[in-house]
């Protein structure tokens, strides 16, 4: 397996003119992980969609009194909600339903479409993002990675209902999951047991249930029809994820809204071609002064400077601590001034702390 790529994005990178209603896909050189995407993706949407929590509240800072300090910025301020689907494609980049028993050996690709819950705003530039493992060392890992689940293979002498395997598999080893039906019936009576090759006497038992049911590592097993019958057996094989090293982005900006939907019978697209996202520079810390490390700084100095290698789009005061600490870097917390209070301004890319 090998890390995935994205190979195409619609709408492309600079489109101008694209329509309000316009949903937004990628296409993945391979299989993918569903479970990974919504957490990685995002659209940066324009002021008038602010949008927040779990109920879409919007937030309007006008009735909050923070403090002057507390930064506002025209960034980040919501994000665009909406719904993914997934279509299976073969190299021809055609649509295809053929099943995929191994996920690390598959060679399909998969095209993730975003549909907006509502229009997008008119005349407005839209910013989308696809989050890469950018720190792939650490322990954390984010981002798109490569599908981990296949698709369930079907053993002999089966009765009428069927298993789906689904979720994301976060264990170490290639491995296969094996689920065998011991009572016959339909789901609420018929029962079944579970084992992995890797560990084929840890023999697990359950409940036929329409409903997803965890089983370890991320795996999870449902069924559906009915018929089922004693020795019926269903497994599927799973692997490791691969997480995308390399964070998307592109831009695009919709048109004045005279037309909000691609006409079916356009022999040519009005919004352009499809394209190859850009790789954005790495947010990362590009200078400051005083210098890392500096030292025989004035006393009287009250101003410090951090200049950011990408512009900053939001930023608050909680979010930046101005510790005062011996030279030696040891304390006590219960002594001194840690967290001391500071005002924050921002132009671009350059952060201004004053103490």
């Amino acid at each position: 397996m090998t890390v995935p790529t994205i190979e195409t994005v619609f709408p492309a990178d600079e489109q101008e003119g694209v329509v309000l209603g316009v949903t937004i896909w990628w296409i993945m050189d391979q299989e993918i992980d569903p479970t990974t995407v919504a957490r990685a993706f995002l659209v940066e949407s324009p002021d008038s969609d602010r949008w927040t929590g779990p109920d879409l509240i919007v937030w309007d800072r006008s009735s909050t009194p923070e403090a002057d300090y507390y930064l506002d910025s025209p960034g980040y301020k919501g994000i665009l909600q909406g719904t993914f689907s997934y279509e299976k494609l073969n190299a021809a980049g055609d649509s295809v339903s053929s099943p995929t028993y191994s996920p690390g050996a598959s060679a399909f690709k998969t095209k993730v479409i975003f549909t907006p819950t509502d229009v997008l705003a008119p005349s407005r530039e839209y910013r989308v993002y696809l989050a890469g493992d950018e720190q792939s060392s650490d322990d954390v890992k984010v981002g798109i990675a490569t599908r981990t689940v296949g698709d369930t293979e079907l053993g002999s002498n089966l009765g009428a209902g069927t298993a789906y395997f689904t979720g994301g598999y976060n264990g170490s080893i290639e491995d296969i999951f094996n689920v065998e039906i011991q009572v016959g019936g339909d789901a609420g009576t018929a029962s079944y047991t579970w084992w992995r090759n890797s560990n084929p006497l840890d023999i697990r038992t359950g409940v036929v249930s329409e409903n997803e049911v965890h089983l370890i590592n991320g795996v999870y097993v449902a069924f559906d029809q009915t018929g089922y019958e004693a020795g019926d057996s269903f497994r599927t094989s799973v692997v490791p994820p691969i997480y995308m090293t390399t964070t998307y982005t592109w831009n695009f900006t919709t048109g004045s809204g005279s037309i909000t939907e691609v006409p079916s019978t356009t022999s040519t697209s009005i919004i352009g071609d499809i394209g190859t996202p850009i790789s954005p520079v790495v947010f990362e810390v590009e200078s400051s002064s005083p210098t890392d490390g500096a030292v025989r700084v004035p006393r009287t100095r009250k101003t410090f400077t951090v200049t950011f290698t990408k512009d900053l789009a939001t930023l608050t005061a909680d979010q930046v601590i101005v510790d005062l600490l011996p030279v030696t870097g040891l304390y006590d917390e219960n002594e001194g001034n840690l967290n001391i209070p500071k005002i924050l301004t921002v132009s671009g890319n350059v952060l201004n702390i004053e103490i």
